[in-house]
């Protein structure tokens, strides 16, 4: 993954969410339309708050970007027989933070379809907690983590994609949604434990 952050812009790159302030903005509409989906006023505000005061802390003005891939996850990723990893499927479309990738990468392994329906007894925190430590050490070669800046992230794609399947799935079946009910237990509990360790 590094060797693809450190890839120059192309001719059709784009910069985007490169600052402090990109975070905060996304936050504040992601929180706001949960609010409209789901009620749960304070609790998403509060989520809201504790989130700008945590990014005014562990986020610089200038957040460090880096050639994205924007859908980094296992489903991308082929590992050789040799051990030799191969990641595939990105465009080199946008410059964004570089944690942006690295909390995608996390949060497709700790919130998978599977593990959502298992209300988090599929895989036990103990084999995440190792995965995330080999997946983040790895990229950071032995520097310090900066895991702060790490869970921002994972929280802001957690509202992201909290918000958009209640969009999608409101008005859908039954079966839908008693998944979506499921889904948003899931990714309460998720995100506190997210906003715990920041």
């Amino acid at each position: 993954m590094q060797e693809l952050h450190t890839l120059p812009d192309l001719d059709y790159t784009e910069t985007r969410h490169a600052d402090r302030d990109c975070f905060v903005d996304a936050a504040e509409r992601f929180t706001d339309g949960l609010i409209q989906q789901l009620g749960r006023h304070s609790f998403f505000q509060g989520l809201c708050r504790r989130l700008i005061d945590a990014a005014a802390v562990h986020l610089p003005d200038r957040v460090p970007s880096a050639v994205a891939h924007g859908d980094f996850a296992p489903r991308n990723i082929l590992v050789s027989a040799n051990s030799r990893v191969t990641v595939f499927d990105t465009q080199c479309r946008w410059r964004a933070p570089l944690y942006e990738d690295l909390a995608y990468f996390l949060m497709s392994l700790k919130t998978p379809g599977a593990q959502v329906r298992a209300q988090g007894t599929l895989f036990s925190p103990a084999q995440l907690a190792s995965w995330e430590s080999a997946f983040l050490g790895a990229y950071f070669e032995g520097s310090e983590v900066p895991i702060a800046a790490v869970r921002l992230y994972e929280c802001l794609l957690t509202l992201e994609w909290w918000a958009a399947i209640n969009f999608r799935q409101s008005e859908g079946s039954l079966k839908q949604r008693a998944s979506l009910a499921l889904s948003n237990r899931y990714l309460s509990r998720y995100i506190q434990l997210l906003i715990a360790e920041i």
